[in-house]
């Protein structure tokens, strides 16, 4: 009987080490997911912004779903953050293509994240299968 207790309490023990897993996992597929979601609009207007002229008036996205209009000076560089708090200016074309590069990056990693739930919740499957058997 014992030996029947400890088991169930072990597999009680994996099951909720899973669940704060998948729940850790969750969270980072949802950062990943608005980190994504801001590179796309940052990308969309710098696209859009490529086909505007100096002095031109344009919606400039500044989050939360909020914009403000801004008359363009300048339509041959924007500033872009490359990390650790750094901002360099860069053509606008570069620019897109370092947000290409992390999209790639973010998005790989969205893959990887997806497929470790997807483990974790087929395991948190079977443990909870096995604690209805004890």
């Amino acid at each position: 009987m014992s030996n029947t207790q400890d088991t169930k309490q072990d597999i009680l023990r994996e099951l909720e080490i899973a669940e704060v897993s998948a729940n850790y996992l969750k969270q980072s597929l949802d950062l990943l997911n608005t980190m994504i979601g801001d590179l796309l609009l940052s990308k969309d207007t710098l696209n859009e912004l490529k086909t505007k002229k100096p002095g031109d008036e344009m919606l400039v996205p500044i989050g939360g779903s909020a914009f403000i209009r801004a008359k363009v000076e300048d339509v041959d560089s924007t500033i872009v953050g490359i990390g650790s708090g750094i901002f360099l200016a860069r053509k606008i074309d570069d620019a897109i293509n370092v947000i290409d590069r992390l999209l790639k990056k973010y998005n790989e990693q969205k893959t990887n994240v997806s497929n470790q739930l997807a483990q974790i919740y087929t395991r948190i499957q079977l443990l909870q299968a096995k604690v209805a058997t004890k």
